[in-house]
């Protein structure tokens, strides 16, 4: 930023517009520093949500969903296996196992759901 700013005396303003105008950066600097930055602009991505963006956002939620479910069911067949006939133990992972059931099958519905009304021809 330069010390005078249309023949102001930033050093020794006289009035308080002055001293603003030398707060402020000169609209000719200004200018200047848009077009530099054109050249080294950052571009926000670019697409259509329904095509682009929502397709990887529900592939990712079903690979974590898969991933969770996966886990989920090998912890209940662990509990299930190791239990050496302790009743507790095995209520518990029947009760995970049909918790990875029901949950799976939600997520199944929603994704049919999504992905009829995705795919409705309303022409």
């Amino acid at each position: 930023m330069s010390n005078h700013n249309n023949g102001i005396d930033c050093d020794h303003p006289a009035n308080p517009t002055e001293q603003l105008e030398c707060l402020l950066t000169p609209q000719e600097e200004l200018i200047e520093g848009s077009r530099n930055a054109q050249e080294h602009a950052v571009h926000l991505p670019s697409g259509k949500i329904d095509t682009d963006f929502m397709p990887f956002f529900i592939n990712t939620g079903l690979s974590i969903m898969g991933t969770l479910i996966f886990v989920a069911l090998l912890y209940a067949g662990f509990l299930m296996i190791f239990s050496q006939d302790n009743e507790e133990s095995i209520n518990k992972g029947k009760k995970i196992l049909i918790n990875i059931v029901v949950g799976a099958a939600v997520a199944a519905i929603a994704y049919a759901v999504i992905y009829g009304v995705a795919n409705l021809d309303l022409d």
